[in-house]
């Protein structure tokens, strides 16, 4: 139950930052999506990390 609702807020969280990375990129605001990739990055290399210490 905690788990689902965990995954679901992450991915929640993924497609915020892409919304606002490619938003950032439309109106040519380089810092706003240097920060919003930046943190997408930092959540799927946790999330990499999470996985390959799950699958030992």
């Amino acid at each position: 139950m905690v788990s689902e609702i965990i995954s679901k807020l992450i991915v929640l969280f993924m497609l915020i930052c892409i919304y606002n990375c490619t938003a950032g990129i439309g109106k040519k605001d380089k810092k706003r999506a240097a920060i919003w990739g930046a943190l997408l990055l930092l959540t799927g290399v946790g999330i990499y990390v999470l996985y390959r210490i799950a699958s030992k």
